[in-house]
């Protein structure tokens, strides 16, 4: 065992020990991890510019109909932009929501046949049962 501060990864607590492996390891981790995160107020986030949001807002409405998102003007309207920045590892410059980014990458997967129309993901059967 290690002083929590060994661990950097990991909240530094007075007097805290953090075992190196094993269950108690996993244990730690998996505390840290489901411990929410203070997140800054709206007050400090900085507002996004106006044609920004209307940018997002018209890609969030061609996302939220299927037919749209498949369609060529679709991906020529916006999704393709995106997910060519997405895909080859750019920044993002504004912040999207992660139910975007998942609609934009499975519209991107539909069309290059990575996923096949009305594809759904089975349940995972390697989870451990809540306790």
């Amino acid at each position: 065992m290690l002083p929590a501060s060994a661990n950097s990864h990991l909240p530094v607590a007075q007097e805290s020990v953090v075992p190196l492996t094993g269950p108690a390891y996993y244990e730690a981790r998996r505390a840290h991890w489901l411990t929410p995160k203070q997140s800054p107020s709206d007050i400090d986030q900085p507002l996004l510019p106006e044609h920004i949001q209307s940018q997002q807002k018209r890609l969030e409405n061609l996302l939220n109909d299927p037919d749209k998102a498949r369609s060529d003007a679709g991906w020529r309207e916006g999704i393709r932009s995106v997910w060519q920045g997405l895909s080859t590892g750019r920044r993002l410059i504004y912040r999207l929501p992660l139910s975007v980014v998942v609609k934009i990458t499975l519209a991107a997967w539909i069309r290059d046949k990575t996923w096949p129309i009305g594809q759904v993901a089975p349940e995972p059967d390697d989870e451990l049962p809540n306790k």
